[in-house]
């Protein structure tokens, strides 16, 4: 069985040098949910070092537990002793997210959703590298489902507000006790980059469902609420299905179109401003080789990221088909966001024509994107 030790950092290649080509953090990264990556729970309280009755049990079935305790609760049980912080740390799955995605477990404690998150689960998204959607690789994860995301399809999943859901099923608090809920951080996310200084609790459709079953509330005066809900979720979901079919053309066409201020109906109040709320609720998350005992970040390439900031900053301007520039500014984006790891990377380096331009100019800090 594979432990800890028979991992390492990706190995770094012979040709091409990639420290000045590719980075971990690129500028979209800086449009999600970041969080340090020092653990606040390394910490180990001096107490016996014995886990009492769990000692008759062998590793095999400790390792079991684990598997269906959450990560807030494994936490807490390696933090109570030594002998509890060996066990914990002998089982793989727990140990391979402390060590290597400690900012991903911030990012999830941040927002207040850690104990509704299985470590063996998260493991298993870990393992992945492909968009839960479009099947390219996928750098993010979208936390209230657990699933791995490309930047074009973050907007692709469905949250809701609480107080929305409330009004909708008629619930209260207390029927939300038992379903994640998350708690948005202020900051700057999304595209374009927007300043959120509010606090939105937020709440994925499944949840939501959750909650209205185990509150058993049929209210006959909600149901035509809940229908509008239901299809306004539906209407979203096709018209995004269609802009990813057409190349993101209306997806980008959405982003950058101005906001209209007209009041909203209660049916359209259902689908309004949610979607912006998805990149609150990104974060990042590596890959894990467990055949090659490797683990990865994603990287990016900065030849194609110059080649975007020589557009904004310079191509535009000397342009004079709208077309034209609407086409180059999706084509870029595009480019310049793509994720990829090592060999990918290494393939792309051949090919790309900007990264000799770059590696010409020097190591210059590109704008944002």
């Amino acid at each position: 069985m594979a432990t800890i030790s028979d991992f390492q950092a990706p190995t770094v290649l012979q040709t091409p040098d990639r420290t000045a080509t590719a980075g971990t953090v690129s500028r979209m990264e800086c449009r999600v949910l970041i969080c340090d990556e020092t653990p606040q729970w390394a910490s180990i309280p001096h107490r016996q070092s014995a886990a009492g009755n769990l000692d008759i049990f062998a590793a095999e079935i400790m390792f079991q537990i684990f598997s269906y305790l959450d990560i807030a609760a494994l936490i807490n049980f390696r933090r109570a002793n030594y002998a509890t912080f060996e066990r914990a740390s002998a089982w793989l799955p727990f140990q391979m997210l402390i060590t290597h995605a400690s900012d991903t477990l911030r990012a999830i404690e941040t927002i207040g959703s850690l104990k509704f998150v299985n470590a063996l689960e998260l493991f298993k998204v870990m393992k992945t590298q492909r968009c839960t959607f479009c099947g390219s690789t996928g750098p993010f994860l979208f936390i209230p489902l657990l699933k791995r995301s490309c930047w074009k399809c973050i907007e692709s999943f469905k949250v809701f507000k609480v107080s929305t859901i409330k009004r909708c099923y008629g619930l209260s608090d207390p029927d939300f006790v038992n379903v994640p809920t998350f708690r948005t951080c202020p900051g700057k996310y999304g595209i374009p980059l927007r300043n959120y200084n509010v606090i939105q609790h937020l709440i994925s459709g499944k949840a939501a469902e959750e909650a209205r079953l185990s509150a058993d509330n049929y209210d006959l005066q909600l149901v035509e609420h809940r229908r509008a809900l239901v299809m306004a979720s539906f209407e979203e979901n096709l018209a995004r299905w269609r802009a990813r079919t057409n190349g993101h053309t209306q997806a980008l066409g959405s982003m950058l179109a101005p906001r209209s201020h007209q009041p909203l109906t209660w049916r359209q109040r259902f689908s309004e401003g949610t979607t912006q709320y998805n990149y609150l609720v990104t974060t990042t998350l590596p890959f894990v080789d467990l055949p090659n005992r490797i683990v990865q970040r994603h990287r990016y390439c900065n030849g194609c990221i110059y080649e975007r900031w020589i557009f904004k900053t310079q191509t535009r301007y000397k342009m004079t088909d709208e077309d034209l520039v609407k086409q180059m500014e999706r084509e870029t984006l595009f480019k310049a966001s793509e994720a990829r790891l090592a060999q990918e990377f290494v393939n792309h380096f051949f090919r790309c024509r900007w990264v000799t331009r770059y590696l010409s100019r020097g190591n210059n800090r590109c704008g944002l994107l």
